[in-house]
């Protein structure tokens, strides 16, 4: 410029670092800029392992779920908090997670009581993951009748609503492919 300056613009590198510029023209001093890269906030997760493993409601997974958080760039985002939510009941431990140097978060999940497939979200600010799981009733242990209790009908007829029992586990979740025997100790 006309007042004796000079000027450029940088545009930094995209991996983390320090960089250092010096400005020289020859006879006169240099002048020298340092600059640092440094890693943006999480723009992306994606999934590491963990995913689609089933188990009994209420028990713990037996490997944990863990996701990896990268930047626009796709540099690693070291100290990110990870959240995860099921919805329905599931615990994480953590929650939130921390990501590592490596960019990955890693927590063990305690299925919800009930049976069903279930779709875990792993989230920092706006940027979340789906993930699927799924959860399967446990042991028989309960038998509540649903339908045919105290009636009453004529000898040798038959009575007028069928005779319904549900098997479910312990938290109510029903059971099927168990086969149920019905025996009056041999009265009809």
């Amino acid at each position: 410029g006309n007042d004796g300056t000079a000027m450029t613009t940088y545009t930094l590198p995209k991996t983390p670092q320090t960089v250092t510029i010096t400005a020289s023209s020859a006879g006169f001093a240099s002048a020298t800029f340092t600059e640092t890269s440094i890693v943006g906030p999480v723009a992306s997760l994606t999934l590491v392992s963990g995913s689609k493993q089933t188990g009994t409601v209420g028990t713990t997974l037996p490997s944990p779920i863990v996701v990896k958080a990268k930047d626009a760039v796709g540099n690693l985002v070291q100290n990110a908090l990870i959240s995860f939510t099921d919805g329905v009941g599931g615990t994480f431990n953590p929650n939130p997670a921390n990501t590592a140097s490596n960019g990955q978060a890693s927590t063990m999940y305690t299925l919800p009581t009930v049976a069903k497939a279930l779709t875990v979200t792993a989230s920092n600010g706006s940027v979340s993951l789906k993930i699927t799981e799924n959860s399967v009733a446990g042991a028989p242990a309960l038998m509540p009748i649903i339908q045919g209790n105290n009636q009453s009908a004529h000898p040798k007829n038959r009575l007028a609503k069928a005779l319904i029992v549900q098997v479910t586990d312990q938290y109510g979740n029903g059971i099927k492919g168990l086969t149920v025997t019905f025996t009056d100790n041999g009265a009809g």
